[in-house]
């Protein structure tokens, strides 16, 4: 398995807003937006914020619960799941993807395959019955995950992602009769950025081509990924959606240019007449991701940033060098490759000795000034500053001492 590189951006913010970037970038679909993954960067974003019909890429808000459920271990991988008569019925439906369900029960483990690589409502389905109890519960679950994630104004009506017009007596109490699941390019971005960051392993079954399902292959209809008829190099997820309300969806997961990138396509220009028009735009976006943006290792762990010291109260000495944690990568573009501007940020009275080398006492933050939109899903990325050698603590007088003339300074 291909190694994953994902982390949630640290939360700092500075005074100063940067100025907005202006792309050139050009994406033929209703909606749509880019970020890296790695530090959370926004590098394209269309109508991002406008709640549009998704289909079934609001599937992934079921495959988190999954996900998390058996984390919590309150479900197992080769837990038994009966499949109801709701989740039969929707197989019989030839307008919705589908797999065909030959036997009673299926593992949750084909259940997730089912759904993730071959875009299976009814396994959507059955999972989040057997989650939660019932899908109106599990409809719920999503709804304050979107909460807890900051998405406000989220139209979910179902688990499965299709329109309403299919469930027949299915439908949840007091849901329209035609509704389906509206989300914004933004909010799939934030529930796809949760997912991988959170259970890196579901990108083992992103990449997949194939599946196994109850003994019977199941095919991917994400065809970037290898070996298949749009294969673009270094691309292993997401998933695809489509319906009649939502149009041809995307959302992929690729290499480009050192960078993970996490993009988001909906309701692609001509893909309601050829949906494979969807993997086409893809290329040609990705292309220019690539050309305009690039991945830049700015620290080497262990690196002191401009000679920094940290302050240090109650210690021997009242300063410590401070030196980056790791190594320290930010997204640059061509004109501020050679000027990335940083900064080295220390908390206020909270470094008293004693100091243990390597604790954390700050940390330095990326100034971007290149951003598009609202700049990053999370805030500026930053690194911690670790301590370079330890402090040990001054004696009592002096640290009595020390607290006076504070005190005194803070109280003038």
């Amino acid at each position: 398995m291909k190694k994953y590189l994902v982390g949630l951006a640290l939360l700092v913010s500075l005074v100063i807003p940067p100025l907005a970037f202006a792309s050139t970038i050009e994406l033929p679909a209703k909606a749509g937006m880019a970020v890296e993954v790695r530090t959370g960067k926004i590098l394209y974003e269309k109508n991002a914020d406008q709640k549009v019909p998704v289909g079934n890429l609001s599937r992934l808000l079921t495959l988190y619960l999954v996900y998390d459920a058996v984390k919590a271990k309150r479900i197992n991988w080769d837990d038994r799941v009966t499949i109801s008569d709701y989740a039969l019925q929707l197989t019989q439906e030839p307008d919705i993807p589908n797999v065909t369900f030959a036997h009673p029960q299926y593992s949750v483990k084909d259940l997730t395959k089912a759904s993730l690589i071959s875009a299976s409502s009814s396994a959507s389905v059955a999972l989040a019955e057997h989650i939660a109890g019932s899908e109106q519960e599990a409809v719920e679950e999503m709804r304050r995950l979107l909460d807890n994630w900051g998405i406000k104004k989220h139209s979910l009506v179902n688990a499965s992602g299709v329109n309403n017009r299919y469930l027949g007596d299915y439908r949840l109490e007091n849901s329209p009769e035609d509704a389906e699941n509206q989300l914004s390019a933004r909010d799939l971005a934030i529930i796809s950025y949760r997912l991988i960051n959170d259970f890196p392993e579901v990108l083992e079954l992103s990449e997949a081509t194939q599946g196994n399902f109850g003994g019977e292959p199941i095919p991917t209809y994400n065809y970037l990924l290898e070996n298949m008829p749009y294969a673009r190099l270094d691309t292993y997820g997401l998933i695809t959606g489509t319906s009649t309300d939502a149009g041809s969806g995307l959302i992929s997961l690729s290499y480009e240019n050192r960078m993970q990138v996490l993009s988001i396509f909906l309701d692609v220009d001509g893909g309601r007449e050829d949906s494979d028009k969807r993997f086409l735009v893809a290329h040609d976006f990705l292309n220019q991701i690539a050309e305009q943006f690039h991945l830049q290792k700015v620290l080497p762990a262990s690196t002191s940033y401009k000679d920094t010291l940290a302050p240090v109260l109650d210690g021997v000495v009242d300063k410590v060098s401070a030196v980056t944690q790791d190594d320290f990568y930010v997204v640059t573009t061509p004109d501020t490759v050679d000027n990335v501007q940083l900064k080295a940020v220390f908390p206020d009275k909270t470094n008293y000795a004693p100091i243990k080398e390597r604790q954390v006492v700050g940390q330095v933050v990326f100034d971007d000034k290149k951003l598009v939109g609202k700049g990053y899903l999370a805030d500026l990325p930053s690194m911690p500053l670790i301590a370079e050698s330890e402090v040990s603590r001054t004696n009592l007088l002096k640290i009595i001492w020390n607290h006076f003339v504070r005190y005194i300074i803070d109280n003038l």
